[in-house]
């Protein structure tokens, strides 16, 4: 076992963990798990005898990360081989850029357990990372073992006493999750996305689409996107993602329209959004 101290300070960390944020931290370790090119995600919410929440699973079919990987993936924020990589192994869209994923797992709890299995230089091994929110720094990698385990990674947080983490279990959560991944499932209909029991499906609760075109002008050129506007069957928050043209969500702001009854997330569609991540002046087109 060995430990790996990652490069950044402790209250830098904190804030990345975004621990007032439960169900952001489940979908950006679902992403995790689709940039690994799983075709399913499963997501177990485990509730005490009171209902609240004692341990969150997150479980993938993914690559896995590899022995020779995990020190790499765990030691330095910004460093994610996602920066300088726009796809995965199967040639899907990927989401993360900054290797910040793995830090809002403690918002999920304050022990964290990544279990992983992929197959490295010397053919398939299974190796386990821990953490502890205590020290959010540390890593402890243990040593990789050789499996014919199926591929695919599982994240475990428990022990974090905190009333924030009911978020997930409100239906509010599941609306959330739906929103963000649905142009996603549109584009990858073989995906499956499992939170808390049941099966994310967009298309169950979709009343109505619209797409069009928008120009618009971007150091002295003209751009393409396209706009796409989902009427839901369930009450959400009123939305703006931007995304990659895969449906890829790059950022998230609000709409700030008023407009009671009237359900519905907007999607812009740009093949270079994910160039402009954090420059929240694209929320601004008004138009």
């Amino acid at each position: 076992m060995r430990r790996v101290h990652l490069e950044a300070a402790e209250d830098h960390v904190e804030r990345l963990a975004r621990e007032h944020d439960p169900v952001g931290a489940v979908k950006e370790l679902i992403w995790n798990a689709l940039d690994a090119d799983a075709k399913r995600v499963s997501i177990v919410i485990e509730r005490s005898a009171t209902g609240s929440v004692e341990k969150v699973t997150v479980a993938d079919d993914g690559g896995g990360i590899t022995p020779e990987g995990c020190g790499t993936a765990f030691e330095k924020i910004g460093g994610s081989w996602k920066k300088v990589t726009r796809t995965s192994l199967m040639g899907r869209p990927l989401h993360g850029r900054a290797g910040q994923g793995r830090l809002k797992a403690f918002a999920l709890g304050a022990s964290i357990r990544w279990t992983t299995v992929a197959d490295g230089i010397d053919g398939r091994r299974r190796t386990v990372i821990s953490a502890q929110s205590a020290s959010r720094n540390d890593f402890q990698i243990g040593d990789s073992i050789a499996t014919v385990e199926d591929l695919g990674t599982v994240v475990e947080a428990w022990g974090r006493q905190s009333s924030v983490l009911h978020k997930l279990t409100v239906e509010k959560a599941r609306s959330q999750i739906t929103t963000e991944f649905a142009p996603y499932l549109a584009m990858y209909p073989e995906v499956q996305i499992e939170f808390d029991g049941a099966a994310i499906d967009p298309k169950g609760v979709i009343q109505k689409e619209t797409e069009r075109e928008v120009t618009f002008e971007h150091t002295g050129v003209t751009e393409t996107a396209v706009l796409r506007i989902i009427e839901w069957d369930m009450r959400v928050d009123r939305e703006l993602h931007l995304c990659d043209a895969s449906g890829v969500t790059v950022e998230i702001t609000e709409m700030r329209i008023q407009a009671p009854g009237f359900d519905f997330t907007a999607y812009v569609q740009w093949s270079r959004m994910a160039e402009h991540r954090g420059d929240f002046l694209l929320g601004e087109m008004s138009d």
